[in-house]
């Protein structure tokens, strides 16, 4: 009789230790679970701006520059760097390279980096074509200085196609003036900003 309640009773003992353990580890991994999440939700704060991590571990890229470079196709390589070098230093653009045995330059922003803006012979080496519907417009950072390139465009052989005003139809800010380059290329500079009227004038 006594054997048989001992038995009994390492029965029971076993089982609520095989329970124990059971709930023990079950504890572990939801307690992990959370760690993990934790230390993700901490490396995405503490990651460089512009930058997190997806879900399935990829890096998305936040407020990259749209464009890498842009090229537009000239006829005349030393005419057209002679009508975009005086162009880009009104725009305060600073060249990256000229490279007159290749027949192609290019400009970036005055900070360095991308994008880029390239002038050269097209890579076929066919002959040059403008694009109808095809422009480039340059950011200015204020309206004196779409006045300032306009002007340069039509001094260095430049055409007009739009004198610099502003043109509501976009809005109300819309500063801008079109000009194409000697092979026929169009541009634009535009400023978006509000004239800033200082305090008292």
């Amino acid at each position: 009789m006594f054997a048989g309640h001992v038995e009994v009773a390492f029965a029971i003992g076993r089982a609520q230790r095989r329970a124990n353990v059971g709930v023990f580890v079950a504890a572990a991994l939801a307690g992990l679970s959370l760690v993990i999440h934790v230390f993700t939700v901490i490396g995405m704060a503490l990651a460089p701006t512009g930058r997190c991590v997806g879900a399935a571990g990829q890096r998305i890229e936040e407020g990259l520059a749209m464009f890498s470079h842009i090229h537009v196709g000239v006829s005349d390589f030393d005419r057209a760097h002679a009508f975009y070098a005086p162009l880009m230093g009104e725009l305060g653009l600073r060249q990256r390279f000229f490279d007159p045995d290749r027949r192609w330059a290019a400009w970036q922003p005055s900070n360095g980096g991308r994008p880029l803006f390239i002038i050269g012979l097209p890579f076929d080496r066919q002959a040059h074509a403008a694009g109808n519907g095809q422009m480039t417009a340059f950011a200015a950072a204020d309206r004196p200085t779409v006045d300032r390139a306009h002007r340069t465009a039509l001094e260095h052989g430049g055409s007009d196609e739009g004198a610099p005003g502003l043109r509501p139809h976009y809005h109300a800010n819309y500063y801008g003036a079109y000009f194409r380059d000697p092979d026929g290329n169009k541009l634009c500079v535009v400023c978006h900003e509000p004239v800033v009227v200082p305090p008292g004038a």
